[in-house]
This record gives structure tokens, C-alpha cells and sequence, in this order.
């Protein structure tokens, strides 16, 4: 849960044009787990600079962050359409607190994340101001529109998302957002009793896949003992008659 903090900064550190629309999918595993998908999008005339084309320019851009995605690790695929582009961002995370914890783009984002982590629950929140634009960062590091969605596979205890559909819940940043906080707390229990659900569900279709195999099996058994009595009473006859 945690890396879904880290996640949402590195979607305002990585974002790049100017009056575009981020949106950050967050998945939660049962186990804690998470993969990050980052879609940015800006219509082409935004995106393009100079001569350059589409594509081009946004390779131009990203090469500023070249350093930081590969030492993140983060896959990067650029989308070029005919008339809105962008770049897909992502990256898998086996940990919690330690990315939101230990992430360098938080700084793009809050002053820092903070993630706790006790015995019962996970508590992730922002420390500090938002920040979004300011004198210190070259304006076009944070998109006008940005939508961080976090899916859960339990309903969170505590947050404070502007929509929540199901266990998806979703914080929306635009032009006009000057101060705004983050705050996420998910119950290890509840993870706990989904993960041993999740167990239950597999080792539940392993037996009935068996099963189906089984019956299977005896149903072909069967088949092929009908046939073979019916052609060896043919045989039978057959050898009477002759």
C-alpha cells in the first residue's frame, strides 16, 4: 500500500507536458503487492516541439528522467496517436513502506510520504504541503489533470479520496487544487482474511478442475469399454455366423 504512494509521486515527477491528463492505476494484491500503471495523455500539438515528431518529442522529454526510470527500474511505452499521445510508465513492487518510504520523487509531490506500518494496519498520508507548481521545478513537471486510482482487494478502513467505487479509490488533482492531503489506512486483517479467501478459491477450482479430470477420465473409461464390448459382441457373432 505504501508503494502506492511512491507510485503517485513518481506520476508527478515523470509526467511531462504541458496541459496534459495523468492517470495513475494502482493495483493492490491480496498480498500486498502492487503494480503501478501510469497513463499520460496530451494532445499532439502540445506534445510536439519544433520539427520534431510525436514521438521524438516525447523521447526529448523523458531523456530528463532517464536516470531516475532506470535506476527505478520502471518500463516506459510511448503511445502515439493521431491526434492525443503519451507515455505508459510501470513497474512492479513486491514491498510496501520501504517504496513509499525510501522513493526519490516524493519531493515532486508533498514535502514526503510517510507510511506506518503496525501490527494491525498500514497507514499511508502526505507530510506537508501539496505541492504542484512552484518557482523551484520547471512548471511543466506536474500535468493540469492528474487521477490517482487504488485498487484494493478489501474496502479501506480509513481515507480521504474524493470518489470511492467499490474498493477503488480515486483522488483527483487539477489546475486549480492549491493544498490538498492524502490519507490511506488499510486493516492487515482484512488482507489477511482476503489473501486466505484468495488461497481457498484456488485450492477450491484445483479440486474442481481434478474433479472435472477425473470424471472425465471415467466417462472416456466408460465410453471406450461400451465400444469395445459392442464390437467384441460383433466379433462374437460375426465369428458364430461363420
Amino acid at each position: 500500500m505504501r508503494k502506492i504512494k511512491g507510485l503517485l509521486l513518481i506520476l508527478f515527477s515523470l509526467l511531462i507536458f504541458t496541459g496534459c491528463t495523468a492517470t495513475a492505476n494502482i493495483n493492490v494484491n491480496y498480498d500486498g503487492k502492487i503494480t503501478e500503471t501510469i497513463d499520460v495523455v496530451s494532445s499532439n500539438s502540445k506534445i510536439q516541439y519544433g520539427d520534431k515528431s510525436v514521438e521524438e518529442s516525447i523521447e526529448l522529454f523523458l531523456k530528463k528522467y532517464d536516470t531516475a526510470l532506470k535506476v527505478g527500474k520502471y518500463n516506459v511505452t510511448i503511445n502515439s496517436g493521431k491526434t492525443d499521445s503519451g507515455a505508459t510508465i510501470s513497474r512492479s513492487y513486491d514491498n510496501i513502506c520501504s517504496f513509499v518510504n525510501g522513493t526519490i520523487f516524493s519531493q515532486y509531490v508533498y514535502q514526503r510520504f510517510e507510511c506506518v506500518e503496525n501490527d494491525d494496519y498500514y497507514e499511508i498520508k502526505s507530510v506537508g504541503s501539496f505541492i504542484k507548481r512552484s518557482d523551484r521545478y520547471d512548471t511543466w513537471l506536474a500535468p493540469e489533470d492528474i487521477n490517482i486510482k487504488i485498487s484494493l482487494p478489501v474496502a479501506a478502513e480509513e481515507n480521504n479520496a474524493d470518489n470511492v467505487t467499490d474498493n477503488t479509490y480515486t483522488w483527483e488533482y487539477d489546475e486549480n487544487i492549491t493544498d490538498k492531503d492524502f490519507y490511506l489506512k488499510i486493516s492487515k486483517a482484512a488482507l489477511k482474511k482476503s489473501e486466505d479467501e484468495y488461497n481457498k478459491n484456488i485450492e477450491r477450482k484445483k479440486l474442481v478442475n481434478l474433479t472435472l479430470i477425473i470424471f472425465g477420465m471415467v466417462v472416456g473409461l466408460i465410453i471406450l469399454g461400451v465400444i469395445f464390448f459392442t464390437l467384441y459382441k460383433k466379433y462374437k457373432k460375426n465369428k458364430l455366423d461363420y
